[in-house]
């Protein structure tokens, strides 16, 4: 399970009446013993990483036990592991956040992890534009649209512990120029003259 999750479930797929069983972490008692009911019984969630076994006894008296419950050599124990985070990285511009139409920029994290990989998000949304890290190497991905840029890490196996990586980018493009103004004035003067007037019939701010 995932660092910060409620761990994993951990029980037997049988119990006797009259049997308590006992949970326990590498030898040692997790919890108090849960009363046979001749049907599978739940220890409930365990968050502690380990592996877990368990023991009986009856409870008459006297009571005979503990014994170890072995349903055989594939369900003696199970083990709880729990999987770490993604290191948090910060995701930034590689230059300029502005774009002109038909332009692009960079966006980067400065380090990664072998075996993460990264995906890359637009407004919330997964771009499906998904990069595989590398201890110590940067991660860089190629926009081309405006919007707000996130990143989200996970291993490539699971559980995937999927983990927003810290920081956005916004992203916007700047307008082209209007190209519909005419050119105006030109023709022709006289040698030693003052030349012709050349403008366009319209400007942008």
């Amino acid at each position: 399970y995932c660092t910060g999750g409620s761990g994993m479930a951990v029980g037997l797929d049988g119990s006797e009446s009259g049997v308590e069983y006992q949970l326990l972490l590498g030898g040692a008692p997790v919890g108090t013993p849960v009363a046979g009911t001749g049907v599978a019984i739940s220890f409930g969630q365990q968050t502690a990483a380990g592996t877990y076994t368990v023991e009986a006894r009856t409870t008459t008296t006297p009571a005979c036990g503990p014994v170890a419950v072995n349903g055989g050599a594939s369900s003696t124990s199970v083990d709880v592991i729990e999987r770490a985070l993604p290191l948090v990285q910060t995701v930034e511009a590689v230059g300029s956040t502005t774009y002109c139409s038909g332009g692009n920029l960079d966006l980067r994290i400065a380090d990664s992890q072998t075996n993460i990989d990264y995906e890359l998000y637009l407004n919330g949304a997964p771009t499906g534009d998904i990069q595989s890290g590398t201890t110590g190497s940067p991660v860089v991905w190629n926009v081309s649209g405006a919007g707000v840029y996130t990143v989200y890490g996970y291993h490539d196996t699971l559980p995937a512990c999927l983990l927003q990586m810290s920081g956005s980018v916004t992203v916007s493009q700047t307008p082209d120029p209007v190209v519909t103004f005419n050119v105006t004035g030109g023709g022709t003067y006289c040698t030693g003259g003052s030349g012709m007037a050349v403008g366009l019939d319209g400007s942008e701010s």
